[in-house]
Formats: C-alpha cells, structure tokens, sequence
C-alpha cells in the first residue's frame, strides 16, 4: 500500500512540475488564468515559434520542390556525355527528396502543427487586447 502511495506521489508532483511551466497552464487553462507579463512572455516564444517554423518549412519544401530539377540536369548532362556528373546529379536526387521529407517530419515531430502555434498565438493576443481596454463602458 505505501508502495502504490509513493506512486501517486510521484505522479502528483510530476503533474504540478508540468502544470507550473507558464505553456502547459496556457494550454490547460487557457489565456485568461496567466499573468500579463507572462502572456507577453509567451507571445514573444510563440511569435518567434511561428516564425522559425514558416522559415524552415519553406526552405524544405524548396528543397523538395527543386529536387525533381537535379534529374533534368542530370539527364542534359547524360545527354551531353558527362556521364560521371551525370550519375551524382541523379544520385542527389533521392538525398535530397529524403532530406527534405526528413525535415518536415523533424519540423512536426518538435513543433506539432503551425496552426496549433498560430491558435495560441492568437487567444494571447485577444487576452491582452481584453486586458488593454476595459469592458466597461461609460455613460454619458
């Protein structure tokens, strides 16, 4: 019996451990249970998220999309008889599709999705627009 206390125990503690950090109260709670300077704090985290995302799935999906033009220029020098630089052109071609599929999955793995960073991103900014104009209203 203490053995299955000191396991919920642990478990307790390990669950306030992950619930202190400012983005797992932001995903639990939701915006409005944070302090402003920690909103800022994660509005600035987030942002730079965002755009660290966008910037390297850009050049992946560049990556992937010039891919299939190694194999043109592979086979213009097939054609031209340069069958050595022929052959590493057409080699690069799979390295580099297989590089970029990696870095996508990479992006995803540590990431989760753009949209998701882009939700949050968004209920922070309407928490502090909520807490930069009152809700009341005067009278005239």
């Amino acid at each position: 019996m203490k053995h299955l206390d000191q396991e919920l125990d642990a478990l307790a503690t390990q669950f306030s451990k992950e619930l202190a950090t400012s983005e797992q109260q932001l995903l639990a709670l939701g915006a409005a249970h944070l302090t402003t300077s920690e909103l800022l704090r994660l509005q600035g985290r987030y942002s730079e998220r965002v755009d660290s995302y966008s910037r390297w799935q850009t050049r992946f999906l560049n990556l992937a999309m010039w891919s299939p033009g190694l194999l043109v220029i592979g086979a213009g020098l097939f054609w031209a008889g340069l069958l050595k630089l022929a052959l590493l052109f057409l080699s690069a071609f799979p390295v580099t599709l297989v590089m970029a599929g990696w870095g996508i999955y990479n992006l995803y793995k540590n990431y989760g999705t753009l949209n998701h960073h882009e939700e949050l991103l968004a209920a922070i900014g309407e928490e502090l627009e909520k807490r930069k104009y009152p809700t009341s209203k005067k009278s005239r």
